[in-house]
């Protein structure tokens, strides 16, 4: 049996052809590039959407990858057997580790859309400094200065950077924004338009 074969059907796969397409397989010693050759796309299988093993055609959407381990499919017109790889959708867990490994650096105009009017609003008027207010009213109002001023200063707004995400939930802490919404700004996908 060629090795090729043998490693398929003694490996991770489940699905196994039937026996004249083994033969005519063994026959032709298809290798996997002969195979991929002769099939473009499966469409689907099992409910599920399935590629070719080296189909660079079909891009995969943002947040989804091939799965480690193919599978094994065949056509029995064609009499052929592809190597597939599924595809998946990365867990929430994946997607904020590779925002947090990668260089997530926006312009002022982008940071400041990714706040609704009403929080740019809340942000101007929570800078106002109140002679007759508290202690710690004034100093709220002090710190959201500082932060409307450190931004303003910087090149670029770096999302990563633990002072913007500290700066970000200060604003939740105070009011300016609510609950939730700091994380929201700060993880929110990077459009291209947004890029620095």
């Amino acid at each position: 049996m060629h090795s090729n074969l043998a490693m398929i059907l003694a490996g991770v796969i489940s699905l196994t052809p039937p026996p004249e397409l083994i033969s005519w397989m063994t026959v032709q010693q298809l290798g996997d590039e002969a195979t991929m050759s002769q099939i473009d796309y499966v469409p689907e299988i099992a409910g599920r959407r399935w590629y070719p093993t080296r189909d660079e055609s079909l891009p995969l959407a943002r947040y989804q990858s091939y799965e480690e381990t193919p599978a094994m499919t065949f056509d029995a017109d064609a009499k052929v057997v592809v190597l597939v790889y599924p595809i998946r959708d990365w867990t929430a867990q994946e997607i904020h580790d590779w925002k947090a490994s990668t260089d997530r650096f926006i312009t002022h105009t982008a940071f400041r859309r990714r706040f609704t009017f009403a929080e740019r609003l809340a942000f101007e008027l929570a800078a106002l400094d109140n002679p007759g207010g508290t202690p710690a009213e004034r100093q709220a109002a002090a710190e959201v200065r500082v932060l409307e001023k450190d931004t303003a200063a910087a090149r670029h707004i770096d999302l990563n950077l633990p002072d913007v995400q500290a700066g970000l939930a200060k604003l939740e802490t105070i009011g300016v924004l609510a609950a939730g919404r700091a994380d929201e700004i700060i993880w929110g996908d990077v459009e291209d338009y947004e890029v620095a």
